[in-house]
């Protein structure tokens, strides 16, 4: 089965990536710049991100390609809520589930922040393409303990080229960073193993001052 990446690239792109340019349509296109910061803080927050010892038994690296187009974000960020340094990776246990991270430092970790919050609480479902075929999942906010200085958790479900497949992503910020994991599975998702990835996860981020 082809990997199902582009939704974890569009969610977790849009946490510490860029908001630049506009379609044909007018939507705005969502991809990672450089950094703006000096590649030794990229690689500082790298130090900080999940691995494969921090993983229950049988999670791999995925190093996979995603195999959609461009995707398409409905909504823009200030220049001054965008990352200024940024890590990520992934993982899979086999082909599904998969797993994300994204790990970024901001200049105003409190009001980048909200920017994106408000961004993904406008959005009602995500839209792109993958092989020509028109996709469409739902997307919304959904209960989970609250996280570091704040955070935010979204519910997304829906079906590609015939699965049904579920996933779950929360939004933490603490001090001037910001984290994102997205956990994607075929049928639903397991939202306990998400708050535990996330607990670890966190326990390796030392907030950034303020």
């Amino acid at each position: 089965m082809r990997r199902l990446g582009i939704v974890t690239a569009l969610v977790l792109v849009a946490v510490t990536g860029v908001v630049a340019g506009c379609g044909g349509s007018g939507a705005s296109h969502v991809r990672i710049l450089s950094s703006s910061i000096p590649t030794g803080e990229d690689a500082a927050l790298v130090k900080e991100l999940l691995t494969v010892a921090d993983l229950p038994t049988g999670w791999a690296i995925d190093n996979r390609d995603s195999d959609t187009n461009d995707p398409k974000w409905p909504f823009k960020v200030p220049d001054s809520a965008k990352a200024i340094a940024k890590a990520d990776t992934s993982f899979a246990k086999g082909s599904m589930p998969q797993l994300q991270e994204q790990l970024g430092l901001y200049s105003d970790g409190p009001s980048s922040f909200v920017a994106y919050v408000d961004g993904y609480d406008h959005i009602k479902s995500l839209d792109y393409s993958s092989d020509g075929e028109k996709v469409s999942l739902a997307f919304g906010r959904m209960s989970f303990p609250a996280m570091g200085d704040e955070s935010a958790a979204y519910s997304i479900s829906g079906s590609i080229k015939g699965f049904t497949i579920g996933g779950a992503m929360v939004v933490v910020r603490t001090g001037n960073k910001m984290l994102a994991l997205l956990l994607f599975d075929l049928g639903s998702v397991d939202t306990m193993q998400l708050e535990e990835f996330a607990t670890d996860a966190l326990a390796k981020v030392p907030a950034a001052a303020q």
